[in-house]
């Protein structure tokens, strides 16, 4: 029995799995014909990304792009759904996400299919769970970086995407990934935060938690100086336990993680941080790929690059400036077609809703950008 439940984390976590389709269907049928009401319907749809709007008989769908790596085939998918299903622009958001507006409640589920079946998941994009992990806007091309923060982001997002233990929590957590010390993720304003550092030769992370906006601010606190990539998903575990055990279930407006670290302080939250990476430590993980590390060629700013960029490759990187992160579907496309024409290897959406453009050769990327 104990071999068979362990089964699934011998393989990596797929971003789609038709499964879920199946799953949305099947809730979606049973709303439409009365037998779940509006309560219970709510709770069930944003785990697949289907978000109530103001306006009756529609949806928001927030499509999930973990670490923000838009690859061109998921930029012209996207494109394509928001065409055939949704009204208006789509919209780059502040969490790396996409979101598309005014779906028909009757139609969110031919939208999934068509998302689902062309590599792109909308799985845990909303609801109390994990939402998408973040990562530096320039993750892949900076020069700063000791590694890709937006391939950490991504993993860790297939390491806990669907674990049973993230489904329900009290209230959604937000995770970020920076790949240097400048810290370009935001760490201080997370749920969850890991920065790149070597010490001592070895390659790491460290690690603060606790913090957020809103009505009550608070700045996240460092729980563990230094922890190895491999053990980044026992981290995760050990917030998510923490979460679920100490969390407020009454007030979802007390119920975030920086609640946590108001009603210990500071010093108690680390310790029971630690305790509790500790004890996880020996719980099987879904696998973990190793990273590839660099040693940087530029000392740490206080801001990340913008504009036409040197990376670290050779190549050429450009930020692109969206407005509002507002974008049409034929913009998209347009995207798509210059980045592969230039020969650009990808897109990744930043933390200010622009979007990032890696990988151009150098001759080339004047073309593009006259285009």
């Amino acid at each position: 029995m104990r071999d068979a439940i362990l089964a699934p984390l011998t393989q990596p976590e797929p971003l789609v799995r038709m499964s879920d389709l199946a799953e949305y269907r099947d809730g979606l049928a049973k709303h439409l014909a009365g037998e779940w009401d509006d309560e219970r319907w709510t709770a069930y749809r944003v785990r697949f990304g289907v978000y109530g709007q103001k306006q009756p008989g529609v949806q928001m769908v927030r499509i999930k792009i973990p670490g923000g790596i838009l690859p061109v085939s998921w930029a012209r998918t996207i494109a394509e759904a928001n065409r055939r299903f949704a009204v208006g622009d789509a919209h780059f958001t502040t969490r790396q996400d996409i979101q598309i507006y005014h779906v028909p409640l009757a139609r969110s589920a031919d939208l999934l299919e068509f998302l689902y079946s062309n590599g792109v998941t909308t799985r845990e994009a909303c609801g109390n769970t994990l939402r998408n992990m973040n990562a530096c806007a320039l993750a892949g091309a900076c020069p700063r970086e000791l590694v890709d923060a937006g391939r950490v982001a991504e993993q860790l997002a297939r390491s806990w995407l669907r674990n049973p233990l993230v489904q329900h929590m009290p209230r959604k957590a937000k995770f970020t990934v920076s790949g240097c010390a400048t810290d370009c993720g935001a760490s201080p304003i997370h749920d969850l935060g890991f920065i790149a550092v070597e010490r001592d030769g070895v390659q790491g992370f460290r690690v603060l938690a606790g913090g957020g906006l809103g009505g009550q601010p608070r700045q996240a606190v460092e729980v563990l100086p230094f922890v190895i990539e491999a053990e980044l998903p026992t981290v995760v575990e050990a917030f998510a336990r923490l979460h679920q055990r100490y969390s407020n279930r009454r007030d979802r407006s007390l119920a975030r993680i920086k609640f946590v670290v108001k009603r210990f302080g500071e010093e108690k939250f680390v310790e029971l941080f630690a305790e509790e990476f500790e004890r996880v430590k020996g719980l099987p993980q879904r696998p973990w790929q190793s990273l590839s590390w660099r040693t940087p060629t530029e000392a740490a700013v206080a801001r990340a690059p913008v504009g036409v960029v040197d990376a670290h490759d050779g190549s050429k990187a450009v930020v692109v400036s969206v407005p509002l992160g507002i974008v049409s579907s034929d913009q998209l496309d347009k995207l798509a077609d210059l980045t592969e024409q230039a020969g650009g290897s990808g897109l990744r959406i930043t933390r200010d809703q622009n979007v990032a453009i890696l990988g151009f050769p150098p001759p080339r990327w004047r073309r593009w950008w006259k285009a």
